[in-house]
């Protein structure tokens, strides 16, 4: 798979100058199956009214390592693309074309000032968690960037001072909207779906660490880790995201044609709900007799299915398969069958995600079923219903 590392962990790009830095970061486009792109800014410390477009920089075909200057508080971005799939927002016009993100703040070695915990040397930050997203608001005493990042194992600190997750632990990193004293940061599911990416992904139920780390204008910073005291002597905190329960129900079935040209059917319908681990849940429903265009109310509590997929971007699809009973007809006939989902497929379940986006309260949505025997034409509509809750 293609990716892109930095060259020192911590991405972090340190004054080799006195008014600039240098990012340095591997570009490998090994098993991407073409060649791949990298789009990058800068992003000055100041606030600015619209931050610049990233510009394509290069196309790699071969693995290379890359250089670039970095003016003093501000921050490089590069964004790894599929060739001829990058665009200058940097947000990919497909999920599965980025395939890498790195931020590199630019900070002075040893310039470490307790921005963070100036107040009675406890952080100013609150965490608020949810099911697919980790919300952090927190102060600084002095107009500051901040870089956030979220990951599955505890973090150390290298050899220059700053805290570092292993790259492969990292589950999310964002950028605070410029300069300010009063910071809030969202994360989300942002690396794990890239094709060369490494990262862990963001589950329901997880335990998570973090680092804020902060910087100002002319490259001070602090870090911290926890919610309790100065980092590294009060070590990493560690917290949950919320765990999920998705109930889903076969609410009706509309028959469109139930493939008996002189009587009505007669038919069972298989539901099937799938998760991301579990073997997939089954309800069975009988409709007899069965009219072309008469539907069928089902009861609640009779299809009910509660299931609690891991995943934090989803993970949920149903299958209904409908069979017409066409045993002891004159001439013989083979019974008819038809499926929401075809010959061999699923209907995903769409799960929103983000802060204040997470609840589903009995969505209603419809499926048309595709017939998936030849003879006689059976077609049903299924209407689903289905919630997300978070405990």
């Amino acid at each position: 798979m293609a990716s892109l590392t930095a060259s020192d962990p911590n991405e972090i790009a340190l004054v080799s100058s006195p008014t600039s830095g240098t990012a340095t970061f591997h570009v490998d486009p090994t098993g991407s199956g073409a060649s791949v792109e990298t789009w990058e800014r800068d992003l000055v410390f100041g606030a600015v009214t619209s931050p610049p477009p990233f510009v394509n920089t290069g196309t790699f075909s071969a693995i290379a390592n890359v250089a670039r200057g970095v003016p003093l508080g501000g921050v490089h971005q590069v964004r790894l693309f599929r060739q001829n799939q990058g665009h200058p927002s940097g947000v990919p016009s497909n999920p599965g074309s980025l395939l890498g993100r790195l931020d590199f703040p630019c900070v002075r070695r040893a310039a470490r000032i307790n921005f963070l915990t100036r107040c009675a040397s406890m952080p100013q930050i609150d965490i608020t968690r949810g099911g697919t997203f980790v919300s952090m608001s927190f102060a600084v005493n002095v107009p500051a960037r901040a870089r956030v990042q979220i990951g599955v194992n505890p973090p150390t600190i290298d050899a220059a001072g700053f805290p570092v997750f292993a790259p492969a632990d990292i589950v999310s990193s964002v950028l605070s909207d410029g300069p300010k004293l009063l910071q809030k940061a969202s994360l989300v599911q942002d690396l794990f779906a890239s094709d060369g990416s490494a990262h862990s992904a963001l589950q329901t139920g997880q335990k998570l660490f973090f680092i804020v780390l902060c910087w100002d204008q002319s490259g001070s910073w602090d870090f911290v880790w926890n919610t309790t005291g100065v980092a590294p002597l009060t070590g990493p905190e560690s917290f949950k995201t919320r765990n999920r329960t998705v109930q889903v129900r076969l609410h009706r079935l509309r028959c469109l044609d139930d493939s008996d040209d002189f009587s009505r059917g007669e038919a069972t319908f298989k539901f099937i709900v799938n998760d991301d681990t579990a073997v997939p849940a089954t309800k069975d429903v009988s409709w007899s007799p069965m009219p072309t265009g008469g539907d069928l109310l089902i009861a609640s509590g009779t299809t009910d299915v509660k299931v609690s997929p891991p995943n934090a971007a989803g993970g949920v699809s149903i299958r209904v398969e409908g069979v017409e009973d066409d045993s002891g007809s004159f001439p013989p006939d083979d019974d008819d069958t038809a499926a929401v989902g075809g010959l061999a497929g699923n209907k995903a379940l769409p799960f929103p995600v983000g802060e204040v986006k997470e609840q589903v309260n009995d969505a209603l949505l419809t499926f048309y079923s595709d017939q998936t025997t030849f003879g006689e034409r059976l077609s049903f509509i299924a209407e689903v219903v289905y919630s997300v809750t978070y405990a």
